[in-house]
């Protein structure tokens, strides 16, 4: 059988037909056999026992269930892992930091600076297209999936929350970051908007966009995911339509219909925030009310003057990327062919302000976009004999040591992985050089009392050759958006 794909014998008025579908990612299994390649991954189908071309702990129609009663979905890459009630009480603890970290960012209006939005985009699209990389690329590539996953506000780790926990409960679950944020953003929104919060600060929007663009990636690619649905054909010849991730679900049937109803209102609102953005970018702000110019203020803060309803282009980016990932799984061309009209976009228009983002932005869509391309040439060429070979082909539920599993990691595992953990190591430094370089001039920054009473910070010499001292007796430390500090006061000389 062709890698990646889920076969059914099918009667047919001219016999018996062999039918295929595209598996979900890490649910078929991937093994060699002797007889037929030494070099090639071997998909097997017995019409007896059609859960050999399962992964282990796996069962049904498209693999899509597990075996074992003891096991049940993990939290994040849907895999049948054994489960500890314990776990469950993780959940408290994920709706405790996301209620903290989300009224944290909305009270205090923290927005994010903009050369760090191109980091946050990649790393949370990266793992999404990496899932159907070469099989045994999961196992390097998997953390980068949990730093997405925590920058959406999600958990961190991939681990099952409790026994027997189905599919359709597990992607129940990944809505719990946008109800937290509509819980916890929406009644600070309404009483700034009310002018119940104090009335020194301006009502500002920074802090819901700054929500927006974290969680958008991760909801959309739930929500489209859910409402992803095969034409599957059983073996008494019915077709019917079956949900993607559990081949055994029917589609708006049982327990799907109100996650797909609750995914349908999400990709609604999250296609409809496109045109949105767009029109409140036009025009001058005295056009709109003023409960609508923070959220426009917001929109247009990173964008020059001829782009500021970028932020339109950079959502419908992310919309039509997933969309097309979702409705075309394991696809090598189409991601390639959509990423590299995007950064010729990017690198011709510059759309941000500061010419360091615009650089960061071009760069990390270069080196994505060449991640594709070599996964593109290397799906195919994964050299399988540097896994061991296991002696026998057994059925997936007739022992737990997974003999015909996918085992150690291929040589293109590795060249991938450069390419693939770049953005996130160059993040990492950009963020530990400001920590330092944070610490260390602000210890030489010394503070004192003058006579009124107010701070002072002094600065010895002014640049002139008279060693006079500037003090700037009233000053307001102010961080921008884009992660400088600025100080605004009148400075007074004094005596040398």
């Amino acid at each position: 059988m062709q890698p990646g794909k889920w076969g059914v014998y099918v009667p047919t008025n001219k016999g018996p037909n062999m039918e295929f579908y595209t598996c979900p990612a890490g649910y078929c299994s991937c093994r060699r056999d002797p007889e037929i390649s030494n070099d090639t991954c071997i998909y097997s189908y017995v019409h007896s026992d059609p859960d050999l071309q399962c992964s282990c702990g796996r069962t049904g129609i498209l693999c899509g269930e597990c075996s074992s009663k003891g096991e049940g979905v993990s939290a994040l890459l849907n895999e049948c892992v054994s489960c500890s009630n314990i776990s469950a009480l993780l959940i408290l603890a994920l709706v405790l930091a996301d209620v903290a970290v989300l009224l944290a960012i909305t009270v205090l209006n923290l927005p994010l600076p903009s050369w760090i939005i191109p980091f946050i985009i990649y790393i949370q699209l990266a793992p999404i297209v990496g899932l159907y990389f070469p099989p045994s690329f999961i196992q390097v590539g998997k953390y980068l999936y949990y730093v997405a996953s925590a920058s959406s506000f999600y958990f961190v780790y991939d681990f099952c929350l409790y026994g027997g926990l189905s599919p359709e409960m597990a992607y129940f679950l990944r809505y719990l970051p946008l109800l937290l944020a509509i819980v916890t953003c929406v009644p600070v929104l309404i009483c700034r908007s009310t002018r119940v919060v104090s009335k020194r600060r301006p009502p500002s929007s920074h802090g819901v966009w700054s929500v927006v663009l974290l969680m958008y990636t991760n909801i959309v690619h739930t929500a489209l995911t859910v409402l992803h649905c095969h034409n599957i054909t059983n073996t008494q010849g019915d077709s019917s339509a079956r949900w993607f991730v559990n081949g055994n679900q029917e589609c708006f049937a049982g327990s799907h219909i109100l996650l797909a109803l609750v995914s349908m209102v999400v990709v609604v609102a999250a296609g409809g925030l496109i045109p949105v953005c767009f029109i409140l970018s036009l025009g001058h702000s005295n056009k709109f009310p003023k409960s609508v110019r923070p959220l426009r203020e917001a929109l247009m803060e990173h964008y020059s003057e001829r782009c500021r309803w970028w932020s339109a282009v950079d959502l419908a980016r992310r919309f039509l990327f997933l969309l097309l990932v979702v409705v075309l799984p394991g696809n090598q061309v189409v991601p390639v062919l959509l990423l590299a009209l995007f950064a010729t976009l990017y690198i011709y228009v510059q759309p941000y302000r500061l010419k360091f983002t615009n650089l960061i932005e071009s760069a990390i869509n270069v080196n994505f976009l060449l991640l594709l391309i070599l996964n593109t040439t290397a799906f195919f060429r994964e050299d399988y004999l540097t896994f061991p070979a296991p002696p026998e082909v057994q059925s997936s539920n007739a022992t737990s040591s997974c003999t015909h599993s996918v085992s150690g990691v291929a040589t293109v595992s590795w060249i991938l992985m450069p390419f693939y953990y770049l953005p996130l190591a160059i993040l990492c430094m950009v963020l530990g050089l400001k920590l330092f370089l944070y610490v260390r001039y602000r210890r030489k920054v010394r503070l004192g009392d003058s006579q009124e009473g107010d701070r002072q910070i002094i600065i010895q010499g002014d640049g002139t050759d008279s060693g006079s001292s500037v003090v700037y007796t009233k000053w307001d430390v102010e961080l921008s958006t884009d992660g400088f500090l600025h100080l605004h006061s009148q400075p007074q000389l004094e005596d040398s």
